[in-house]
């Protein structure tokens, strides 16, 4: 938490440039820049590096709404939480961006700008507003990944599995880089843990039968782990979501060794909550079966070999 407060720190001494227009130029250092942005998975120096190529690109407006871009993903906490204050932010710096746009007369001319403002929706976790803003960019924008990203966001948020499959298949023969298609792919896996852990919940109320939706998601589930998983040996959420993903599936001890994978190779908040719930699920299943006394229930490391 509070990596936008380290991010605004490094850029406090930039100058910003003084340049209005959109070139060609620019928007490549922009798109450059939103690659590296999208590749952040805790550590700065992708960002460091974006904000970098912001500064130097040659144009303010896109200089600021890749700012307010990297903001977000600064922002960013665990599941659906941002810190707000850092959402703020970025939306300062995002208004700035459009409002130069429009003083040159140039709206329109700019989806590369506009669709930071669906980041910003989703981090604030208004949907009814991503949806209006979607619905404005799309008719210009069929073909913008980042646009029809935004809208495989909005049904994964609303929890339209079949919409969002046909949405997700479509984002991902638009990507163009592995950050693009890791996004697709994670949107997804967000949409597969949300749906399990309200089929937990439900479960406990009877209105659901668990076991018939493990069965109907848990192997779509896996074919997304599986095609993220040669690209993510060394990305902690991503072993962070597989183990929650896991957990809800009730597989305790494999969601017990990808928490592992994930705090090894970063100490975060939600890796370190679900380590504490998973202590007490394998330390109950192994107590159960006689291999270790109860007093052991917390020792993950104990419980859990590498």
């Amino acid at each position: 938490m509070g990596d936008y407060k380290l991010l605004l720190g490094h850029c406090a001494d930039y100058e910003w440039p003084a340049e209005m227009s959109l070139t060609e130029t620019a928007k490549s250092m922009f798109a450059r820049g939103i690659d590296l942005v999208d590749g952040y998975r805790g550590w700065m120096e992708p960002l460091f590096e974006a904000v970098m190529l912001f500064r130097d690109c040659g144009s303010r407006p896109y200089a600021f709404a890749g700012m307010a871009y990297a903001l977000v993903a600064a922002s960013y906490i665990d599941g659906d939480a941002y810190e707000l204050e850092g959402i703020e932010q970025g939306q300062a710096w995002l208004d700035e961006a459009l409002l130069m746009v429009s003083e040159t007369g140039a709206v329109g001319e700019a989806p590369e700008i506009g669709f930071v403002q669906l980041w910003l929706d989703r981090a604030k976790g208004d949907i009814e507003a991503l949806l209006a803003h979607v619905v404005r960019l799309e008719p210009a924008n069929e073909a913008h990944f980042h646009t029809q990203l935004g809208k495989l966001h909005y049904r994964c948020r609303a929890q339209r599995f079949n919409l969002a499959q046909a949405q997700y298949e479509k984002v991902l023969a638009l990507s163009e880089t592995r950050n693009q298609e890791m996004l697709a792919h994670q949107c997804m896996v967000a949409l597969f843990i949300a749906i399990m852990a309200l089929a937990t919940r439900e479960e406990r109320l009877k209105k659901v039968d668990l076991a018939a939706m493990r069965q109907k998601y848990g192997e779509r589930g896996r074919v997304v782990f599986a095609a993220m998983a040669p690209h993510s040996q060394r990305d902690p959420w991503f072993w962070h979501n597989y183990s929650l993903f896991c957990y809800y599936m009730k597989q305790y001890m494999r969601s017990a060794r990808y928490n592992k994978e994930a705090l090894a190779l970063l100490e975060f908040g939600a890796a370190k909550e679900l380590r504490e719930r998973l202590s007490y699920r394998v330390g109950l299943l192994y107590a159960l079966v006689g291999l270790v006394p109860l007093g052991w229930w917390g020792r993950m490391d104990v419980l859990v070999r590498g």
